[in-house]
């Protein structure tokens, strides 16, 4: 089991640098994802269960790398929120200055519910 959890360390990390990296890394995640199409097209004798092999895996795939770029949205978001409300709200003018994240208008709407 904790071979699986650092292979899984190991491939997120990897991934979510890919996700960081901008375009040309966007690619190498586009070109991963129909790899096995490629090679079943041309390296097997039985092309049906090729093209389900390939398909299941490009499916997987997509939806991991889906995955992972909401969670990284999501951090970015809140980093990004928590940071306008320690720091950034305070160079706009006064009338701004009062104002705050979405963010923490949900968790103070949220902690006023109960």
């Amino acid at each position: 089991m904790r071979t699986l959890q650092l292979v899984y360390r190991i491939f997120r990390t990897w991934t979510d640098a890919l996700i960081n990296g901008g375009l040309s890394s966007n690619r190498l995640l586009v070109l991963i994802a129909f790899l096995p199409f490629l090679i079943a097209l041309f390296a097997t004798p039985f092309p049906s269960a090729a093209w389900l092999i390939a398909a299941c895996f490009s499916l997987l795939w997509i939806g991991f790398v889906s995955w992972r770029g909401w969670r990284l949205m999501q951090t970015n978001s809140i980093k990004s929120a928590r940071d306008y409300d320690r720091r950034a709200k305070f160079k706009l003018p006064p009338e701004y200055a009062a104002s705050e994240s979405l963010l923490a208008h949900r968790q103070r709407k949220r902690r006023s519910k109960r």
